[in-house]
């Protein structure tokens, strides 16, 4: 089972840096600030963005573009959380762009979807707005409830089912199979019963990532 790290906005330079060190034996894939991906070069973890321009210009100013996250040696990049589609006003558009930055430049992207009222007829538009223009490339999901998004109880009545549905539409749909990632709410106390549904190839972690002793406990459990 994949674990992944998602910092998001936290850490400074030097509780980065400390991070970075406890981590190198750990076969996972982290997230890191972006501006503390160079900290990350030296373990057997892989290194994911957080974010990636979705403009091939490069006279936008603040931006990062694939290439120089490419040169950082970052093999994936999260698109479509939810937080940048409810903060930073991401559309489908912004997301089809990120998308075809990413696969331009070899990085895998995992692509979030989850709905606040997480109905399947929701995750069907997600679904379908990225597979109808590329349903021949690698996308890695991730299901995150957004209503699960830092709960620490979070509702976990029809994952399994949720989970389900979302690989067989991809597959009777589109003829691929999918990597499927979970996240909302995990943390030590429900890793047990959440790594045992069916059809999870992974979890990724924010909130709890940023607990060393929690995240070697997850890793050892996930394994």
């Amino acid at each position: 089972m994949i674990l992944i790290l998602n910092n998001k906005a936290n850490l400074t330079y030097k509780e980065a840096k400390y991070y970075e060190k406890c981590l190198r034996k750990y076969n996972l894939i982290i997230f890191p600030t972006n501006c503390y991906l160079p900290i990350f070069k030296k373990g057997k973890y892989i290194l994911g963005s957080q974010d990636i321009s979705e403009f091939k210009e490069l006279n936008r100013t603040g931006e990062i573009n694939a290439k120089q996250l490419k040169s950082l040696n970052v093999k994936y990049s999260l698109i479509g959380h939810s937080e940048r589609r409810i903060y930073n006003k991401e559309n489908n558009i912004t997301i089809l762009n990120k998308l075809e930055r990413c696969f331009e430049n070899d990085i895998t992207p995992l692509y979030c979807i989850g709905d606040i009222n997480d109905t399947y007829d929701e995750l069907i538009k997600q679904i379908d707005v990225v597979e109808n223009r590329f349903s021949d490339k690698e996308i890695i999901y991730v299901y995150e409830p957004i209503n699960n998004i830092g709960n620490l109880n979070p509702n976990l009545n029809n994952l399994e089912d949720k989970i389900k549905f979302i690989k067989e539409y991809i597959k009777d749909n589109y003829y691929k199979d999918i990597k499927l990632i979970y996240g909302g709410g995990i943390n030590i106390s429900n890793i047990n019963d959440i790594k045992n549904i069916n059809s999870i190839d992974g979890i990724i972690i924010s909130s709890e990532s940023l607990n060393l002793e929690h995240v070697k406990s997850i890793y050892v459990k996930t394994k």
